[in-house]
């Protein structure tokens, strides 16, 4: 059990702290949307795989996408992966965005976030929010994610699993393309594997 100040997770995913700037009006105001309560797959800096919970909703805004960071570093490729999680929502929901701002707070303190891999969650989080679709249960993903909603191969991904596993999350999507070590090993213990080639395919099993 890792505790809060040996937490270091490298995530897959990308947050600028340009947009780490959070308004006090946003923490104070109703939602027209309910708080969704997610996980994401890393890896902390010494090579074990965690489960982060992040939470999101959605205020009336103009598009804008804003971070609660309290106590946690982001890296600076955030803002471009956040982007492309909510144009390819778009995309497979078929809403517009542009009328409301995404809200994402870390549940967690003390975490130097990176990389792209939590890409595809992002994207489920707020297709979820835009739908009402609730994301199902003991399902994780950890893929990145390009303009076109391709899924793309991650690091990482069987300490990733294994966490996943550990928290009770058996079912684990990644993309087409990702390679395994020891996959037939991993499925072996119950975990259900399951590859998508894009945010599409990935919703069919990530949104109930």
């Amino acid at each position: 059990m890792l505790h809060k100040n040996q937490l270091y997770a490298v995530l897959a995913i990308t947050l600028a702290p340009a947009i780490a700037s959070f308004s006090l009006a946003y923490t104070n105001a109703e939602p027209p949307s309910p708080r969704l309560y997610f996980s994401a797959a890393a890896i902390t800096q010494d090579g074990r795989g965690v489960i982060v919970p992040f939470r999101m909703y959605l205020v009336h805004g103009n598009g804008r996408i804003l971070v609660n960071v309290a106590g946690t570093t982001f890296s600076d490729d955030v803002e471009n992966s956040l982007r492309k999680a909510r144009q390819n929502a778009e995309r497979i929901t078929k809403t517009s965005l542009k009328g409301v701002d995404i809200v994402l707070e870390t549940a967690e303190e003390k975490q130097a976030v990176s990389g792209e891999s939590a890409g595809t969650a992002f994207t489920m989080a707020i297709a979820s929010l835009s739908t009402g679709r609730p994301l199902k249960q003991g399902a994780v993903v950890s893929a990145a994610i390009d303009e076109d909603g391709v899924l793309e191969e991650v690091d990482g991904v069987e300490e990733k699993i294994l966490a996943a596993f550990a928290a009770d999350k058996k079912i684990f999507v990644v993309s087409l393309k990702q390679n395994i070590r020891d996959q037939q090993a991993l499925e072996n213990l119950g975990v259900v594997i399951i590859r998508a080639q894009n945010v599409s395919q990935a919703a069919e099993t990530l949104l109930s």
